[in-house]
């Protein structure tokens, strides 16, 4: 597919622009790398707090409520469905 795509000999013809190129690349993706190892430090640390707050059982009763009112609706649905 490059073949098809790409003059031959556009590789060394560019090669110092793609070398430059190729070096920013470089450094972005390890600064990005960077920053995400940072961000995963960050949210570990706050995990900690919001764990130790959170209540489980009170997230379980709300999604199962969220789901049964899922299920109200997917039912009246059906029935909406069924009826035409």
């Amino acid at each position: 597919m490059y073949q098809r795509a790409i003059t031959p000999g556009t590789d060394e013809k560019y090669a110092d622009e793609l070398s430059e190129i190729k070096a920013r690349y470089a450094s972005t993706m390890k600064e990005g790398s960077a920053f995400l190892a940072r961000a995963k430090s960050l949210h570990d640390a706050l995990e900690k707090y919001y764990i130790q707050a959170m209540d489980f059982g009170k997230v379980a009763q709300i999604k199962n409520d969220i789901l049964m009112e899922f299920n109200t609706f997917a039912e009246v649905a059906t029935t909406d469905q069924k009826s035409e």
